[in-house]
């Protein structure tokens, strides 16, 4: 009677067997992580196309960032900049400087033309204040890409259409809180009988 052998223990004869087998481990992992790059990107690039087609898709914040800048587009084509202002913050988390430069850039444009709709309702202090907000979206897409001509060029549009006038010396700041002339304790008198 043979009693049942039990498999002898993996042991490597030699070394040049554990480094093929490590190898070969090797590109294993490497064949999945490319594969699973090339399934995210092709999804992403999905995302991109519906959005640019005028599906509306949810982006989360942990989007790559030309994700990010589609659903900026998609918003600012509708008139949503509110909601769009809001991908700003995950876009500088991405740190690509082009891309954020863009988004600004972009949103500027998106301030402009609610400016320019509001102006032809007459509604002249929205304008304004959509404007003083376009004008800061330019000065910080140069701040990151000082070159950026396009940027340049729209910033001096709304500085031309609302000027940020100096403050002279002396003049008091619209910020500043207003000295309070009078006592607010009980029992005082606060001004003439």
């Amino acid at each position: 009677m043979n009693p049942a052998r039990r498999p002898a223990p993996f042991r490597p004869s030699d070394p040049g067997s554990l480094l093929l087998g490590l190898l070969a481990a090797g590109f294993a992992l490497a064949a999945g992580l490319f594969g699973w790059q090339a399934w995210d990107g092709r999804r992403t690039r999905a995302e991109v196309l519906a959005l640019a087609a005028g599906q509306d898709r949810p982006v989360p914040e942990s989007a790559r960032p030309d994700l990010l800048l589609a659903r900026a587009a998609f918003l600012l084509d509708r008139g949503r900049v509110e909601e769009a202002e809001a991908l700003i913050e995950p876009m500088q988390q991405r740190q690509q400087p082009q891309r954020l430069a863009m988004l600004l850039y972009n949103l500027g444009n998106g301030r402009l033309r609610t400016a320019f709709a509001a102006m032809e309702a007459q509604k002249i202090d929205d304008a304004a204040a959509n404007i003083r907000v376009a004008k800061d979206h330019y000065r910080r897409a140069l701040a990151v890409v000082p070159d950026d001509y396009d940027a340049k060029f729209n910033l001096d549009l709304a500085m031309r259409l609302v000027r940020d006038f100096p403050r002279q010396q002396g003049e008091p700041d619209e910020d500043a809180k207003p000295m309070s002339v009078w006592t607010d304790l009980p029992g005082r008198p606060r001004g003439l009988p």
